[in-house]
């Protein structure tokens, strides 16, 4: 999805399941291979045999600004994802009632089709 990012975009916060370098450059890079203002945002930590190219990377994540940025994502992007998964659950329980319905069982034993699965 990063080839579709509009090229104003600046940041991308992330979690560490992202944390690869060629998503990195991926991101961090233009098509025509020259840097772009675009940053990913991953928590880095430093340990003993940390490669020095990820150095800068670390200590902007450090920073206050990244720091803050980081925190927004907590307050934006997770409770939408809690958003989708009560809906994806209701729509759920939906078509459970609707395969009793179209199936001529009971609406109300939707549990037994969920114990079964």
């Amino acid at each position: 999805m990063i080839d579709y990012l509009h090229d104003k975009t600046k940041y991308v916060v992330a979690d560490s399941g992202y944390d690869d370098g060629k998503l990195t450059q991926k991101c961090e890079l233009r098509k025509n291979n020259k840097y772009s203002t675009r940053r990913l945002i991953l928590p880095m930590e430093k340990y003993k045999h940390t490669a020095p190219s990820r150095l800068p990377s670390i200590r902007f994540f450090k920073s206050e600004r990244d720091q803050r940025l980081f925190r927004l994502r907590k307050i934006t992007v997770e409770p939408m994802f809690d958003i989708l998964i009560l809906l994806l659950a209701v729509f759920v329980y939906q078509l459970l009632i609707l395969f009793n319905f179209v199936n001529g069982r009971p609406l109300s034993h939707v549990k037994y089709i969920i114990d079964g699965v």
